[in-house]
Formats: C-alpha cells, structure tokens, sequence
C-alpha cells in the first residue's frame, strides 16, 4: 500500500526527473509491463492476494478456537466476498449509473474472488486437501490457456495479447466489460489469481506450525520460495510471464518473490525481535483498504499543492511532480497515523 499511495509514483517521476541512467532503471520498475515480463510494479496486486490467502488460516483458526458455529463462518466468507466487490465496484464508480462503460472486476474484485476461492477451499477441506483441490485448479487453469484458444479460434497463439483465453473468455461473456476491463478478466480472477491466495494459504499455513520453532518456519518459507522459483523457471520454459493473463508463470514467480519476503520479515521480526523499524509500515498496513478506497475519491494532490505549495515552487520545474507526489504520500500516511493513534480501523 505504501507503493500505491504515493511512494511508487514519486519514484518513478524522480527518475525520470533525474536523468540518469538509475533513475531511469527505477521508473521503469515503477511501471507495469506492457505485456510479457514482471517489473516491481506487477509484483504489488499478487503480493496483496498472497497475504490475503496468508492470513486466512489465522482468522479460520481463530474464530473456530472462540466456538462460532461453521454455518456462521461460511456466511462471514460470502459476506467479506460480496462488501469487497461491492467496494471495488465503487471505487470503479457505480455511482455514476455508466453501467455500459463500468469496470466490474476492479481490483478489490479481484482480491475478492481469489480470497474466495482459497477461503472456501481451506473451509471445506482442511489443510491436506486444499493442496489437491488447489493443485487441480491451478492444473486447470493452465491447460485451459494452453489448449482452448487454439480450439475456439484455431491457429492463433493462445499467448498473444488479443487471442489468449482470458480475453476470448472477455469478448464472448462480458462484450460490455471487455471495453473498459482494464487488461484483466474475470476468468484469471478465478483460475489465475486464485492460486496466489492459495500460495498465500499454504505459507500461513506454515506459519502456524506449533510443531517448528519460529526460526525453522523462517528456514522453510525461504525453501518453499526456492520450491516456487525452480517451478516458474520450469514453466516459463513452455509459458510466458503475463500479468494481464495471471499466467501460471507469473503466478508462481509472483508466490516465489512474496514468499521470499514474508520469510525474511518473519526472521526479522519473529525470529531476531527487531520491530521498531516496522511501525511506518504497520501505520499504513492496519488501514489498508481505508486509504485505497479514500484515495479514490479524495484529490490528494490538490491538499498537497496547498498545503506543501512554498517547498513545491522551491524545487526546479522538472521536480515539481515529485515534490506534489511526496506531499501527497506524507499526508496520506499522517492520515492513516491519526486514525492509528485514534484505533479507528475499517475491517472487511
């Protein structure tokens, strides 16, 4: 969220307002890929997913310890599906009664689907066969790339950008959606980004072993990251790395990457104590969706140009964008501490 509420953008308009070499490495990462390829930019939305689906044995765990009956359970799943989507579709502006030119797989309709999915799957069949059913779905999804493409439209490249299932899927389903979809369908909602929450779910999974010690759950997410790596080197061998697709490559690299750093934050925080320096961050984790939302439909920017307007005229005119960007990012996070210090968080 830190990247989303101003931090990705600032770097991208300094590097470019840098003019150097570096700085033009590091606006290119804060861009996302026009096609095929994973800049850092692409690795956001999955991550989000994997800690949706991470957190989910948590919650599972903890409303079954506290006695709440399963039929309550599954209803409080269908309900945090539908106020997610619910939410994505205002963020998309629902309000505006543009149904033809409305996208109705926002992002947060996206998360929503993927945590779906996951979420039923460990409800209904436990830890063991969450693996199968996942290994099924994700198998699945692949295939389907692979081989209905050359099915329906016979002789196209079922990894191209106009002819790939997902957006066959789009034109025949959804033709209004299609128009304003954004790059991303409903299909990779359910089939690719799914196995992102279930990534996530077998890594908070591990995490609640009572059986290892917190410096083996360390060890064991970095060597399930490693697991995820060698899987999309394999893939990519017979399957692009497509963010607009959720292929399966960029799925599994994607798992790999966020894997890898919730074991590395696990080790700093669990294993070694340091948590001092993770309070930035848990100022804006802690309210999450509340900033995503607001910053929808709230100009940022506008309050920044005010209230920063003597340090933005200071800076030369190639760095008046980044100087708007960082008052914005600055005011968003005091937003986010006031509402920390007052515990007022919105939960979904």
């Amino acid at each position: 969220m830190i990247w989303i509420i101003g931090f990705g953008a600032f770097l991208r308009q300094a590097g470019m307002a840098s003019g150097t070499d570096f700085g033009g490495m590091i606006s290119e990462q804060m861009e996302h890929v026009r096609w095929d390829g994973l800049n850092w930019h692409d690795l956001i939305f999955p991550i989000f997913i994997f800690l949706a689906g991470a957190s989910w044995p948590f919650s599972l765990d903890g409303q079954r310890a506290k006695g709440v009956p399963e039929g309550r359970i599954f209803l409080r799943i269908v309900k945090r599906f539908i106020l997610l989507f619910l939410l994505g579709l205002l963020t998309s502006g629902i309000m505006r009664f543009d149904f033809v030119h409305l996208r109705y797989m926002s992002v947060l309709g996206r998360i929503a689907c993927a945590w779906f999915v996951a979420a039923l799957t460990l409800f209904f069949c436990g830890p063991r066969k969450t693996i199968i059913v996942a290994a099924i779905v994700f198998c699945s999804y692949w295939l389907a790339l692979t081989f209905l493409p050359g099915i329906i439209q016979p002789g196209c490249d079922q990894w191209a950008m106009m002819t790939n299932l997902v957006v066959l899927f789009e034109k025949w389903a959804m033709p209004y959606h299609f128009n304003n979809w954004g790059g991303e369908g409903v299909l990779s909602a359910f089939g690719g980004a799914s196995g992102c929450a279930y990534i996530g779910v077998f890594a908070g999974l591990m995490l609640k072993r009572k059986d290892w010690a917190e410096e083996k759950k360390s060890q064991m997410l970095a060597v399930f990251s490693v697991e995820l790596a060698a899987a999309a080197s394999i893939a990519s061998l017979v399957c692009p790395c497509v963010k607009n697709m959720w292929s399966p490559t960029f799925v599994l690299m994607a798992g790999a990457i966020g894997t890898a750093l919730l074991s590395l934050f696990h080790w700093l925080i669990d294993v070694k104590g340091w948590t001092a320096w993770s309070f930035f961050f848990r100022v804006v984790g802690m309210n999450a969706i509340t900033i995503y939302v607001l910053r929808c439909f709230v100009d940022l920017k506008y309050t920044s140009r005010g209230l920063f307007r003597g340090f933005i005229n200071m800076a030369p005119d190639h760095w008046t964008d980044p100087a708007i960007t960082a008052g914005t990012f600055v005011i968003a996070w005091c937003l986010l501490y006031f509402l920390y210090r007052k515990k007022i968080f919105l939960k979904v």
